[in-house]
């Protein structure tokens, strides 16, 4: 019996100290090794080169269409935008790898501007369409359907387009910081069943700036909606369809000048 518990002993002091090894193993790692793999491409507008590599500054790719195809496995990519005005990514349809989470973001304090490109006949800036992404987020972004080139305004497109994006896991589209504006609609998500939408401190000006159809739920915070000058009666500054929840808090929606709804639901959609 004695010898037994001696055993036991024994046995539980190996495991104790092969438990303290392989924490020590652990705390030895690098931060880089025990993180998920992420990666950063850099869009210089100005400086940049669509044949460089994009991993600093230094060596930008030039084009948002170079740094969406780099987007080419399921972890995270940061793409960091440099240099002022450019045009939406060409052809249109934005194909990233099923399962990425990609965040398009101002790469300093100056600002950046996505217009319509007048070279592509599609009116869509950004287009999602049958993605599984994760996620994507805009972060310090303008979106604007006038093409700075021309002398005139011009009013048109959308900002965001999101259709049938669906990802059992579910998957999400955020807005921080950024301004839509001279746009048809702002944000149209539709047939993403298990989509979440986020908007926080933005502001967004169209004749239909949100459209959220059958998605899970969408969120403003802190931000400005509002209806565009030639919005008409019938438009809405929310519009939803479908079985989407939607949470609405410190912020301002407004029509164009007393026409117009705030937050609209066709409820026969559901």
């Amino acid at each position: 019996m004695k010898e037994e518990i001696k055993m036991r002993k024994r046995s539980r002091i190996l495991l104790l100290a092969m438990l303290i090894a392989a924490v020590a193993a652990i705390a030895m790692m690098p931060a880089t090794a025990m993180a998920a793999t992420s990666h950063t491409i850099h869009v210089d507008i100005v400086e940049g080169n669509d044949t460089n590599d994009g991993l600093i500054q230094a060596t930008a790719v030039q084009t948002l269409t170079k740094a969406f195809q780099m987007v080419t496995t399921a972890e995270s990519y940061t793409i960091k935008v440099y240099g002022g005005e450019t045009p939406y990514p060409s052809p249109g349809i934005i194909s990233i790898a099923s399962g990425a989470s990609v965040i398009v973001e101002a790469g300093d304090t100056a600002p950046v501007t996505v217009y319509k490109n007048p070279e592509l006949a599609t009116n869509k800036l950004f287009e999602f369409n049958n993605q599984t992404f994760s996620y994507i987020t805009f972060d310090g972004i303008t979106l604007t359907g006038d093409n700075p080139a021309t002398p005139e305004v011009e009013k048109a497109g959308y900002g965001v387009y999101i259709n049938s994006c669906d990802r059992a896991e579910g998957n999400a589209a955020y807005f921080y910081n950024s301004i839509f504006e001279n746009l048809d609609f702002g944000i149209w998500q539709d047939y993403s069943d298990y989509l979440y939408v986020t908007v926080e401190d933005c502001q967004i000006t169209a004749k239909r700036p949100i459209n959220m159809g059958y998605g899970k739920k969408l969120t403003v915070l802190n931000s400005e909606l509002a209806l565009s000058e030639d919005a008409e009666s019938s438009y809405s500054v929310i519009n939803l369809d479908g079985n989407s929840n939607i949470e609405v808090k410190d912020s301002e929606l407004i029509g164009n000048n007393g026409i117009g709804r705030g937050i609209y639901e066709d409820i026969n959609s559901g």
